[in-house]
């Protein structure tokens, strides 16, 4: 018994003795450096991915610098005037052109590369439409519409971290929805950079400008004569002459009138708070050789027959009647074209080309009385101008914008400018968009407005049953329009580029022909084209004010 327990206690390790550690500590080693073995790619990994995520943040970050920092310039294009509200109003010729580079933080480690588009109209809502072109000190201009005033800027900025954006120099992208980054080369895992598409929103207000110059119509000599108040601060008693058209833009302030709604024709420089300016007038009663001079306007709406001034059918400024119940007979009139001829009145005569008698007032003058409750169709972008039945021929192939008639009394406006609605569109303009067909009558005959059904053709008017029905023409019908005005189908507000527009059955909006093809050198002729939103294809329309924002930000 002693021999087996003696056995035992040989066999139990004693208290401080170390026997069987060593294979443990060999066994944790190994296992340790097992499991470092698997974790270093795992950690090696992880590192450069944190490392991409973080460039990729930065380059983020630096792409929305690139905008912020063309924002700053845009918002810095400032001219010498101010608004109502004591702000500088923009100057066009100062807009970027770009493009731009910079450093996104001081270390230089985020650099940004920015490329910038301007557009006449919601580049993203018309995806086809074409960038302005722009040259530094000049700024944005578009040649199809001869306007140098954007409403959006398309700004395409790339931001790159630890890496390198390209050299500045002409821009690559023609497009703002297909634009694409213009990338840097990531190095030491770095992103490559990152693109942000954004549109910027000017601050605009398309109320239409009030005032523009009055033109004669050139004589053999093609000059171009206007009529000119002698300075910006006439006195009132002061001659009317006619002077070399102002050829800036705005025009010079002698020559700059407002086309009133009460038929008035004021100097708008005259015009402050406290005083309602000087008008066009002329020795009353009426009559032949009586000149024309400035005298002070009566309050907006309240003119004096004296100094209602009518744009008749073959566009002559004629005088009103005494009791202000229709036209009187006497018509502006400039015996030559040459600095200095002081216009008076003499009988009417001669026709839409006379150089003694025919007036060309600018878009900018504004449209009378004119408007949809005459019956007429303004033209937003010529908004002197409305549509016409040429020379009053319902045979004539082609209609055309013509200067907007007027009379102190409307009824006895010609019907070659009337087209009424059928059915009648009443005074809500929040009702949907209404099927119609558009009817002038002369004669007793009715005569519809009718489209070529193809883009860029030219409207006429049509008579007879089949082409002028007296309900609503069929779809597909040339005499089949759809008037829209604030509001769709369902009621929905419509977006400011889909308002106040008229379609043919295919689609197409009623707008402008082309500047290449104009009656007599000056009007423009009507045509059906594809719907674009731009204010041409707009009639009686009301402004649009917008606010300057981003929006439509997107990553590419």
């Amino acid at each position: 018994m002693i021999g087996v327990l003696g056995a035992a206690r040989r066999r139990v390790p004693h208290r401080g003795d170390d026997r069987g550690s060593m294979a443990m500590l060999l066994l944790v080693t190994l296992l340790g450096t097992l499991l470092g073995g698997l974790l270093v790619p795992i950690i090696v990994s992880q590192d450069h991915t944190t490392r991409f995520d973080t460039t990729r943040v930065h380059a983020l970050d630096a792409a929305q610098a690139g905008i912020d920092v063309v924002v700053g310039k845009i918002r810095n294009a400032t001219g010498s005037t101010t608004t109502s509200d004591g702000k500088p109003t923009g100057d066009a010729s100062g807009l970027p052109c770009g493009p731009f580079s910079g450093n996104a933080v001081s270390n230089g480690v985020s650099s940004y590369y920015v490329e910038i588009l301007y557009y006449t109209k919601d580049p993203v809502a018309n995806p086809s439409a074409t960038p302005m072109i722009c040259a530094k000190n000049y700024g944005p201009y578009d040649a199809a519409v001869n306007s140098r005033t954007p409403r959006y800027a398309c700004i395409i900025a790339t931001g790159v971290d630890e890496g390198t954006v390209p050299a500045v120099t002409t821009a690559t992208n023609t497009g703002c929805t297909t634009a694409s980054g213009s990338y840097g080369t990531g190095a030491n895992n770095a992103s490559k950079g990152r693109t942000l598409v954004t549109t910027y929103v000017f601050t605009t207000d398309d109320t239409n400008f009030s005032g523009g110059v009055i033109r004669i119509f050139p004589d053999a000599s093609g000059n171009q004569y206007c009529l000119d108040a002698g300075s910006a601060t006439p006195v009132a008693g002061s001659s009317v002459t006619l002077q070399m058209c102002s050829t800036a833009n705005p025009p010079a302030q002698r020559q700059t009138f407002a086309y009133r709604s009460d038929l008035s024709i004021q100097l708008v420089s005259s015009a402050s708070a406290t005083s309602s300016g000087l008008c066009l007038d002329a020795a009353t009663p009426h009559a032949t050789g009586n000149p024309m001079y400035l005298a002070t306007c009566s309050a907006l709406g309240s003119a004096q027959p004296r100094q209602q001034w009518s744009i008749d059918d073959n566009s002559h400024l004629q005088g009103a009647k005494s009791d202000g119940s229709n036209i009187d007979g006497f018509c502006i009139n400039a015996s030559g074209q040459a600095a200095g001829i002081v216009p008076t009145l003499q009988p009417c005569a001669g026709s839409v080309t006379d150089t003694h008698q025919t007036w060309v007032p600018s878009p900018s003058t504004g449209a009378g009385m004119a408007g949809a409750t005459n019956k007429q169709l303004v033209n937003f972008y010529l908004f002197a101008n409305c549509l016409d039945v040429t020379g009053q021929n319902p045979a004539s192939t082609f209609l055309i914008l013509y200067t907007c008639k007027q009379n102190p009394s409307p009824s006895n406006v010609a019907w070659n400018q009337k087209f009424t609605p059928n059915p009648a569109l009443g005074t809500d303009k929040t009702t949907p968009p209404t099927p119609a067909e558009l009817v002038t009558t002369s004669n007793g005959t009715r005569y519809c407005l009718t489209s070529p059904m193809s883009a860029g053709g030219y409207v006429t008017v049509q008579s007879g049953s089949a082409a002028c029905p007296s309900t609503v023409p069929a779809s597909g019908s040339g005499a089949r329009w759809t008037i829209y005005r604030i509001k769709d189908a369902s009621l929905n507000d419509l977006p400011y580029d889909s308002k106040y527009v008229i379609k043919d059955a295919n689609g197409l909006c009623l707008g402008l022909g082309p500047n290449s093809d104009l009656l007599n050198g000056t009007y423009v002729k009507a045509v059906v084209t594809p719907c674009d939103g731009s204010t041409s294809q707009k009639w009686n329309a009301d402004p649009s004010t917008g606010k300057s924002a981003l929006q439509n930000t997107t990553e590419k």
